[in-house]
């Protein structure tokens, strides 16, 4: 089969998003499919993937929507290919993965991040305004009723939902596959090679370590996760380890406030994040929103209990009270906290863990790879009976 991927930056290191191509797309190879990208930029192609580098603006942020999109369609009308599959904006494609949820719910839900009304006020009347999410919403609408279209991949329930609600899409074209994720490098053995590195680094002891993995620490929900941690007490000590790219100092100031700043670690960002899993006993992911956090299944495939939202499509599959616990908002701290105190039972914990991993079995990278290779199957089936 000769495939086509068609996405904006073919970068692992700079999110779930592009690593998940990048897998899928070696996954792709493995199976013995002719496997072409279609890029602004990649990292790591690798000789056996064809790149196919795109001319788009990098400038101006408000045309590069259109021009990433415009550049594509040219780009891949110049080959047949049996699939060409998206990952974010495009107009000439058979299968559209939207692993970024559906732009104009993440427009309403991110805004909930922001802190007092007058902000966030004012925040809506500047996006309202915006050419560039103007362009991002005409674009979406035009991909999503494309005749080209023939297959939506949701990477969740919640996900297929918002698009049954702002478009009127048919539901058969709709097809619900959760992310895979790798239980080589996420594994529980990691606890006996990196636990004591990782702990002695930040001067951790025995205190019980509430793992948060964020490049977006607004919408991510550090600030009610900082909250949250204020309000626990008694004689078990918790400790926040924050990793991810952003602002720290707000954060910072707030933990002060609080009186928590002794239990509050901003690490930075880090490639290796694996070995901060295996460093941690709780993942606390309080997420306003996020199609289906890689976050919390490379946790569950840690052997780490997950704390998440409702506002996070990966927390669909997690059992309430077995692998961990899903909250309605992250705006409720006391339940926050509340969940988190929880799992300062050992026992509770490590079930937990245990039971997190065997859920995570259940969402490989190579059965989600079997999950999509169906959908193509059905999509040239349908291909062949027109012709």
């Amino acid at each position: 089969m000769k495939v086509a991927l068609n996405i904006e930056y073919f970068c692992p290191s700079k999110g779930g998003g592009q690593t998940y191509a990048a897998n899928f797309a070696r996954a792709l190879v493995a199976k013995g499919h002719e496997v072409h990208v279609f890029a602004c930029e990649a990292e790591d192609i690798g000789p056996e993937i064809t790149f196919h580098r795109l001319r788009a603006l990098r400038g101006l942020r408000a045309l590069r929507d259109w021009s990433f999109v415009k550049a594509s369609t040219l780009a891949l009308q110049e080959q047949e290919f049996d699939i060409i599959q998206a990952f974010g904006l495009s107009l000439c494609m058979d299968v559209y993965r939207a692993g970024g949820g559906v732009h104009r719910k993440w427009f309403r839900m991110d805004l909930d991040a922001v802190s007092g009304e007058i902000r966030r006020a004012a925040k809506r009347a500047m996006r309202s305004l915006s050419l560039r999410q103007a362009i991002k919403f005409g674009l979406e609408k035009r991909q999503v009723h494309s005749p080209r279209l023939r297959r939506i991949i949701a990477v969740s329930e919640m996900v297929k939902r918002h698009f049954l609600e702002c478009y009127d899409v048919p539901e058969r074209k709709i097809v619900v596959i959760h992310n895979g994720v790798d239980l080589e490098r996420f594994h529980p053995s990691n606890r006996e090679k990196f636990n004591e590195e990782v702990r002695s680094r930040f001067g951790i002891k025995d205190e019980i370590v509430v793992l948060c993995v964020a490049n977006n620490f607004k919408l991510k929900g550090v600030r009610p996760l900082i909250k949250s941690l204020a309000m626990l007490d008694g004689d078990r000590k918790f400790v926040a380890l924050i990793v991810g790219r952003d602002k720290q100092g707000p954060y910072v100031s707030l933990a002060r406030q609080l009186g928590c700043e002794d239990h509050v670690i901003f690490a930075g960002g880090a490639s290796d994040v694996e070995k901060f899993y295996a460093a941690t006993d709780i993942c606390v992911h309080p997420t306003f929103y996020d199609p289906c956090a890689n976050v919390c299944l490379e946790a569950l495939a840690s052997g780490v209990p997950t704390i998440t939202t409702r506002l996070n499509g990966s927390g669909e599959i997690i059992t309430e009270g077995k692998e961990g616990f899903v909250i309605d908002t992250p705006k409720d701290v006391e339940a926050m906290a509340d969940r988190i105190r929880r799992f300062g039972n050992e026992e509770f914990r490590r079930e937990a863990g245990r039971a997190a991993r065997a859920l995570a079995e259940q969402h490989s990278i190579e059965r989600n790879v079997e999950d999509v290779m169906r959908v193509y199957e059905d999509v040239l089936a349908e291909k062949r009976a027109e012709e």
